[in-house]
């Protein structure tokens, strides 16, 4: 899948990324979030670009989310597969935290689903619930539940396949959790009802986001919160009559309110889900290896084209004002020991390892000069 603008060194060969962060030209804004923004960076040595994520530090310690983002870090540097974004480097300074990551250029797939009208076709939606279904099943091999599936965490690459972003609420469990998390449409009731959950959690969330894209809306969608809760706990899931029996089942198994009787939590995990007739004349191997045409392919002009991104965050002033507020005064420094990180493989490599990332002072390599409110 073509989904990174541009990574570092030939693909497959197992080398140091090591990009000082000064060498690193900040080109656009993509996005903007709760701790910070997502800017578009080119490298100036070999000019290969990448989204390049800035959290501030007194933002993250007066929200209480520094175990979160710390999680979030290790759980990126742990990881490898096509179907999720990959993290190459780490970065901090006196006032924010920087994740160097695989520049995803197609936009989200709630974008797609918003084109077409809330829902994709069933071929379509079969194709991007498997891309999301064989990144689950690499999570799980290794303890991790992901616990935050939407269609606005699921970007397209410029091969029309899908990337799983976002892990701030990811966490390694090896039995059961029991934080109330993730996007209210998308909760199993096991987390509603506060006794405890595991994997289980991101098969229903599969579920509902296959739902979405069949039909157009979450099961049991309201506006209402408390009902939309209710509904989740005890309401009948209904189908449209085009929704095929195959996919119904699929849905059923997916939705199981009984986390034990979920498909997908026998000792087989998401094979239990693969071999379901629905997904019968998919070639699973042929997927992983995005030999499989996509159903829709953004048109990319190259490595700085923004225009999947919202004009609302392309046409910011690149540069934003300082925040007066010195972290150091919130005592925020010393939540983020060994936050630093470079991987040691590009793109088509394995798992990432070692803190080897860049610490820069305060100005060092004008790392400082853009901080975000």
């Amino acid at each position: 899948a073509g989904g990174a603008g541009g990574g570092p060194g030939e693909a497959g060969k197992a080398h140091m990324t090591n990009i000082p962060f000064r060498e690193l030209e900040q080109l656009a804004t993509l996005g903007t979030g709760t701790f910070g923004r997502v800017k578009l960076v080119r490298n100036k040595k070999d000019q290969k670009t990448y989204a390049l994520k800035m959290l501030q530090k007194s933002q993250i310690v007066a929200l209480r989310q520094q175990t979160n983002i710390m999680n979030e870090k290790r759980i990126l540097m742990a990881i490898s597969h096509p179907f999720i974004l990959k993290m190459f480097q780490t970065y901090k300074d006196q006032h924010c935290l920087y994740m160097l990551l695989e520049l995803v250029q197609g936009g989200e797939l709630f974008n797609r689903l918003q084109s077409s009208g809330g829902a994709v076709s069933v071929g379509d939606a079969r194709f991007y619930a498997a891309c999301v279904l064989d990144a689950f099943d690499h999570l799980h091999a290794k303890k991790i539940l992901y616990r935050d599936l939407k269609p606005e965490n699921l970007l397209i690459d410029d091969g029309g396949y899908i990337k799983v972003v976002d892990f701030g609420f990811a966490k390694v469990v090896k039995d059961r959790t029991y934080t109330l998390c993730g996007t209210p449409e998308y909760l199993a009731p096991e987390i509603l009802n506060r006794k405890g959950h595991g994997r289980a959690v991101d098969w229903w969330s599969l579920g509902a986001l296959l739902y979405e894209m069949l039909t157009g809306l979450p099961p049991f969608y309201c506006r209402d919160r408390n009902q939309l809760f209710e509904k989740i706990r005890s309401g009948v899931l209904e189908f449209p009559d085009f929704v095929s029996e195959n996919a119904r089942s699929l849905l059923d198994g997916l939705l199981c309110r009984d986390p034990t009787r979920r498909l997908g939590c026998g000792p087989t995990d998401a094979l239990e889900i693969k071999r379901h007739p629905f997904f019968a004349e998919l070639d699973w191997d042929a997927l992983l290896a995005c030999r499989i045409p996509s159903p829709w392919k953004p048109v990319i002009t190259g490595s700085m084209d923004t225009s999947q991104f919202d004009a609302e965050f392309t046409s910011m002033p690149i540069v934003s004002p300082r925040s007066r507020a010195d972290s150091r005064l919130f005592g925020a420094d010393a939540h983020f020991d060994g936050f630093t990180f470079v991987a040691p493989t590009t793109i088509g490599g394995g798992a990432a390892a070692g803190d080897d990332g860049d610490e820069m002072g305060d100005g060092d390599g004008g790392g400082g000069g853009d901080d975000d409110e």
